[in-house]
């Protein structure tokens, strides 16, 4: 098994077969904000995901507000895609 890159070394100038190859599943997360930036960064990373047919049929819903994430969605998160 490979030994994951420091901290430092992984960003924008990781190949991207290295951080394929170097992945791993984080199951404790800070309550550290997320930022603007990083959030646009991580949606256009999605935009630019392939698709079948190149239909792009993405939509993204940032929830920001803690006690919206919260409840349940159910079948809402359609309702909010169609306003």
């Amino acid at each position: 098994m490979r030994t994951p890159p420091a901290r430092e070394q992984v960003g924008e100038n990781m190949d991207v077969f290295e951080a394929i190859k170097c992945r791993r599943s984080i199951r404790s997360y800070t309550k550290d904000p997320v930022t603007l930036d990083l959030v646009k960064k991580i949606l256009d990373a999605g935009r630019w995901a392939p698709s079948a047919s190149n239909r792009q049929p993405w939509s993204f819903i940032i929830i920001k507000d803690k006690e919206v994430k919260l409840q349940p969605m159910g079948n809402s998160w359609l309702m909010l895609l169609l306003e």
